[in-house]
């Protein structure tokens, strides 16, 4: 579910506008997306904008140029200017839902993130058991899937369409990130 938030909420329906969703299926990404706990849709897709506006450039926010760690993770732990690109978002800025989860999001992360594996876990008698299974172990699997996009993606694979860039095409990353 985190990782459906993520790849088809995120990334996709909100970053990119790829497709048109019912307000139920948004409601789903932002709530999974929130326990995928890296940072609400807002923040994240203003980034992610930056990203694509500004790649492989000084104002790209995971700029390969960096180094590998820094795409992979350490813009996310030493970049203090996150999600300053609001003024790109202003098509999200008008969905109550999306404003909804950037005001609530830190509670919609411990709720779907913490309480429903929680619950989840209460349900057959090991609670605590899950939320570490079923909840924080695949949360840092899916960091690294997420942040390889950054990294791996553009150093490593085949520069299919864009010999400019450093964006590259893998299929075995692929395949961990849900077809990103």
């Amino acid at each position: 579910c985190c990782g459906l938030g993520i790849t088809g909420g995120y990334h996709r329906l909100f970053s990119h506008g790829a497709y048109k969703a019912s307000a139920l299926v948004r409601a789903f990404y932002l709530a999974f997306g929130a326990a995928s706990v890296q940072n609400s849709a807002l923040a994240w897709s203003a980034d992610h904008r930056i990203h694509h506006a500004h790649t492989d450039t000084d104002q790209d926010p995971y700029d390969i140029r960096r180094g590998f760690w820094w795409a992979h993770i350490g813009w996310v732990i030493f970049q203090t200017e996150r999600g300053k690109g609001f003024e790109l978002v202003k098509d999200l800025q008008k969905d109550p839902l999306v404003r909804f989860q950037d005001r609530h999001y830190l509670l919609l992360a411990i709720l779907f993130g913490v309480g429903v594996p929680f619950a989840v876990g209460f349900a057959w008698g090991d609670p605590i058991g899950d939320v570490l299974v079923a909840g924080f172990l695949p949360l840092v699997v899916q960091w690294h899937a997420t942040f390889s996009i950054n990294s791996l993606t553009h150093t490593v694979g085949r520069q299919t369409y864009c010999k400019r860039g450093s964006a590259r095409d893998s299929g075995w990353i692929a395949i961990i990130t849900l077809g990103e």
